[in-house]
């Protein structure tokens, strides 16, 4: 979908060498435009709490009325998140 690589894409070039030191967490963004795009602000983690903080990367201004869903695929270091028992994603976005 115009310069969104398919999940096929994006996801072949994790194999199982990747899969030994990392971990691919997926956020799942249900927004009310196709116009939108995201990306990760940052990876929280602090103790057994690990948050994917998402939001908004652009500002269009005019946009769609269809509803569209995306993925995004966040590579994370196993040993990063080792003695994470709670996991959450934030989204920032604008406000129409």
């Amino acid at each position: 979908y115009d310069e969104v690589p398919s999940f096929y894409e994006v996801t072949a070039e994790y194999d199982d060498a990747f899969f030994e030191e990392y971990s691919l967490m997926l956020v799942y963004i249900d927004t009310i435009s196709g116009s939108f795009r995201f990306g990760v602000n940052g990876v929280v983690c602090e103790d057994d709490y690990f948050c994917i903080l998402v939001t908004q990367t652009n500002d269009p201004e005019c946009f769609t009325d269809d509803m569209a869903s995306w993925f995004i695929t966040v590579p994370v270091l196993k040993s990063k998140i080792a003695g994470c028992t709670e996991f959450d994603a934030e989204l920032t976005h604008k406000t129409y």
